[in-house]
């Protein structure tokens, strides 16, 4: 395994390091080898046509899916590189919940979807523990992996009924102010929009689903003025908001093919409001219109929602990818693929919670030509950014969402016939923001062949460019005007100089 050429950048001032974990360093970004894949998932990842990875890095464990089993191991406490291929890992083996309907097939590879994973947050005196299930709903609960992958069938387990045709496209657990398995926010949803709580406890699991039902006053308030009728696609994915009413509540916002939904959830079993929701699709594509240069009047542009985050200062980012053409068949030989971020502010509706999202900018992402990136990318803001990593399956775009600042630089697989990311995490994504703006932002990615990285920004280093930039422009601003105001004076002082002698010409005349 060679782990010195696993990443390449468009950064060229690369700076020449000693330390075995540095895979690669540079002036405001680093890629560092942090965890090799245990043998077993090593040969799992060579033999095995379908699968897809899992990161928690509140846990620092590691899973990978395939559509039978789920293989996990824990990846943290490493001090040094030598106890990296010393230590003996240990890999716990969960039998998937499996989905027989040959209807449910992944667009991309035509393979049946994958199970759905999670791995759920430690009790206080536990380990973490494993929530699985089916694309048709069966999901299965270990509650300590460590100890329950001894026992094949020692799990909890709960059937939720889709409708026919219907199926999961969504799972996620976001951690509260306990942090513990039982209070956690499970959210399930499907791809005709249905969405469910599911809630574990000692006693077991159950499901509850949330309705879109609101009051009069409520549905005046935000169907009335933000849409007019429901989103029935697809549930994309799902990204905690604000703490609400003394950190009882929080709010979930909720990505749809051409929507956005805004929830406030409790703990569990209480109470889920529905709040509104609003038709962002074809407000992001008139904007894109308007700061995409490229595009004509008369092309058409077809728009994919991709991911959301909620940022520290209460924004919403969504990551899009689009293509443009004359025509849908121009469109697809074209291949005119870009990706953006989506930047949505909030104006409050009179007497109500809801609020009305409105396009604040969009910042087009850049690509290298001989780079093929794809439709697919996920987005990751680690504690509500500003730092942004945008994961595809082969690379990665880091930028961040500073005001003033042009940063953007992309680090990609060297291997990219037979390697690719299949996971990743970052501290604090989709989740509450409580600490200060982060030195350094980071996050970590799961390879096929070479394990597990980290990828760093330092955003100290950025900020003090674009303030020393900014200052900068300021000086060069104030010297222009100083120019100008000479100019001035200078031209003013011949006008006026003009003026006299032509007045005096005129006296003299008369």
């Amino acid at each position: 395994m060679s782990l010195s050429n696993s990443f390449s950048s468009t950064d060229n001032r690369a700076v020449t390091s000693q330390t075995p974990l540095l895979n690669l360093e540079f002036q405001k970004h680093v890629v560092e080898f942090t965890f090799p894949l245990p043998k077993e998932v090593e040969e799992l990842t060579r033999d095995t046509e379908a699968y897809i990875g899992v990161l928690n890095w509140q846990t620092e464990h590691a899973a990978v899916v395939t559509q039978t089993h789920c293989f996990v191991w824990d990846y943290g406490g490493v001090d040094n590189f030598k106890q990296l291929f010393e230590r003996e890992t240990s890999i716990y083996k969960f039998k998937m919940p499996i989905c027989d309907d040959d209807d449910i097939l992944d667009d991309s590879n035509n393979h049946p979807k994958l199970p759905l994973v999670c791995i759920i947050p430690s009790n206080q005196h536990q380990k973490p523990g494993l929530l699985a299930c089916s694309r048709r709903g069966e999901f299965r609960y270990w509650e300590d992996i460590t100890r329950e992958s001894v026992f094949e069938d020692h799990y909890s387990s709960l059937k939720v009924y889709l409708q026919e045709g219907d199926y999961g496209t969504h799972l996620a657990c976001y951690e509260t102010h306990q942090s513990s398995q039982d209070s956690c926010i499970i959210i399930f949803g499907s791809a005709r929009s249905v969405l469910y709580r599911i809630n574990i406890s000692k006693t077991g699991m159950s499901s509850s689903s949330l309705s879109r039902s609101v009051g009069i006053m409520e549905n005046f308030s935000s169907y009335l003025w933000l849409s007019s009728k429901y989103d029935t696609g697809e549930i994309i994915t799902t990204t905690l908001g604000n703490r609400l009413e003394n950190n009882l509540l929080s709010e979930v916002f909720v990505l749809m093919e051409k929507s956005l939904e805004k929830w406030a959830f409790g703990q569990a079993r209480s109470v889920n409001k529905y709040v509104q929701g609003q038709d962002i699709y074809n407000n992001i594509i008139q904007e894109i219109y308007l700061s995409d240069s490229r595009i004509k009047k008369t092309d058409q542009v077809d728009l994919k929602l991709l991911d959301i985050e909620f940022t520290r200062n209460g924004e919403l980012v969504i990551l899009v990818s689009y293509f443009f053409g004359s025509n849908q068949n121009e469109i697809v030989e074209n291949k005119n693929l870009s990706h953006a971020l989506v930047i949505l502010s909030t104006e409050e509706v009179q007497f109500s919670d809801a609020v009305i999202y409105k396009v604040d900018n969009i910042h087009r992402l850049k690509n290298q030509s001989n780079l093929s990136l794809g439709p697919q990318a996920n987005l990751v803001m680690p504690n509500g950014g500003p730092a942004v990593f945008v994961v595809f399956s082969q690379a990665i775009i880091i930028t961040t969402i500073l005001e003033g600042s042009n940063y953007s630089n992309i680090v990609s697989l060297q291997d990219q016939t037979r390697d690719r990311i299949i996971g990743f995490c970052g501290e604090g994504s989709k989740s509450w923001h409580d600490r200060n703006i982060d030195r350094v932002s980071r996050i970590n990615i799961l390879t096929a062949k070479t394990g597990i990285m980290t990828c760093k920004l330092n955003l100290m280093e950025i900020m003090d460019e674009r303030d020393h930039t900014h200052d900068q422009m300021n000086l060069d601003n104030s010297q222009e005007m100083r120019d100008r105001e000479l100019k001035r004076m200078l031209e003013q002082a011949v006008f006026n100089t003009s003026e006299k002698a032509g007045n005096d010409s005129v006296h003299l005349l008369s």
